[in-house]
């Protein structure tokens, strides 16, 4: 567990955003007419404060501002390269890290895993863990 978190800590750790430009490059990387108004709803601050958060993120070289070309008072705010790529990270990264682990694992390892992933997501689900589940698992009682 503490290999996964160094594996994906450190991209949070070299990224100097608070989480509300986390938040705001998200959310203009996911909406393609995204507008300082659209930000400022989605994260709860006043138009002015959502500004201040894009001027950051402009100044990071992770958004761009651009003229909406049909309507000039209009700004939409896109995440640039930089930005999406970093989004893609944060979302993705530790994901890639456990597909390389789990593909390095034996098929009986895996089939143990994937028993054990089941109940612990009937147990998150609420659903009670089977009495004899443990035995045919070969878990051990903690």
């Amino acid at each position: 567990m503490r290999a996964l978190l160094d594996a994906t800590l450190g991209d949070l750790l070299e990224i100097d955003l608070t989480m509300a430009q986390m938040k705001a490059l998200a959310v203009a990387h996911r909406q393609l007419e995204c507008t300082i108004g659209m930000l400022s709803e989605q994260l709860g601050v006043k138009p002015p404060a959502a500004s201040l958060i894009v001027d950051k993120l402009v100044r990071s070289g992770l958004a761009n501002r651009v003229r909406d070309s049909l309507d000039g008072r209009r700004v939409i705010v896109q995440a640039t390269p930089k930005g999406v790529n970093l989004v893609s990270r944060l979302r993705h990264g530790g994901h890639s890290v456990l597909e390389s682990w789990v593909g390095q694992l034996p098929d009986d390892d895996l089939i143990a895993l994937t028993r054990g992933i089941r109940a612990l997501a009937a147990v998150a689900r609420g659903y009670p863990f089977p009495e004899n589940a443990s035995e045919h698992a070969g878990a051990v009682h903690v």
